[in-house]
């Protein structure tokens, strides 16, 4: 079976943790060099820097470094505006556009913050009128750990329904709590790496359909090859694991309009 893929989070840069593979810089170059050995098509990028110290000179840094990657998206990291840590909304906007930016990623557990409509009613607004999908990750990193603020993404889906939501790595465990969200909230989308669970994503497909999930790895502090197999192995139909695998974030990004 040949299927496209897409990746929806892949990392850049210097990792601090104590890993013998990624003791060094993951650059640009050894990424593209994974998504080819993984026969990946493109990625959706955030930097370390970004993702673990300083959003917003990581995001600059990212947008530096995939300037000239047709096949590597950029995703920038971004905090609530009341602390004056990055340019006011519509400045740092401006900055999207020009960097060809495809999704914004909010870390609400990492960097201490609330997710909810009133902090982030600015960012919400602007973000649901151009259509550019936020991941939402709140650093669940293993199978049963459930971490997402569930009601605050209830809320954040209802007020603003145009916005299209990605959550991340969604654990084993917190299928109570994603059935009434994905059934009620149409804008809502999964990102399917953490989907460990046996015939997991068939069960979401025959229950919800192929559009509502998103393909995702974790490059590369994740192998591609059980994300990968999650939907080579699932006996779904092949356009269907093209879906997921590629379609439906292609399409995502395919809607944005900073224009709007």
């Amino acid at each position: 079976m040949k299927f496209r893929l897409f990746d929806s989070q892949a990392l850049i840069g210097q990792s601090p943790d104590n890993d013998v593979v990624l003791a060094r810089p993951w650059t640009v170059d050894r990424l593209i060099e994974d998504l080819d050995r993984f026969e990946i098509d493109l990625a959706v990028v955030s930097h370390r820097l970004s993702y673990d110290w300083c959003p917003y000179q990581g995001n600059l840094e990212l947008a530096r470094q995939l300037k000239a990657q047709p096949r590597l998206y950029p995703c920038f990291v971004i905090l609530p505006s009341h602390t004056d840590e990055q340019p006011p909304v519509d400045d740092y906007l401006d900055q999207m556009r020009t960097a060809n930016v495809a999704m914004v990623r909010l870390c609400p557990t990492h960097f201490r913050f609330s997710a909810a409509p009133t902090v982030l009613k600015d960012w919400y607004s602007r973000l649901e009128r151009y259509r550019i999908p936020v991941f939402f990750d709140y650093g669940e990193s293993w199978w049963m750990e459930v971490r997402t603020d569930y009601e605050q993404i209830d809320q954040i889906a209802e007020r603003f329904p145009a916005l299209p939501i990605i959550l991340y790595r969604q654990a084993f465990a917190a299928d109570r709590f994603l059935f009434p969200l994905l059934k009620h909230r149409p804008n809502i989308y999964l990102e399917t790496s953490g989907f460990v669970g046996h015939r997991k994503i068939e069960l979401y497909v025959k229950t919800f359909g192929p559009e509502r999930l998103i393909f995702g790895t974790g490059l590369p502090h994740k192998c591609p090859s059980a994300a990968i197999g999650e939907i080579a192995w699932s006996g779904l139909d092949e356009n269907i694991c093209d879906l997921i695998g590629y379609g439906n974030l292609e399409s995502l990004v395919a809607r944005i309009n900073f224009d709007a």
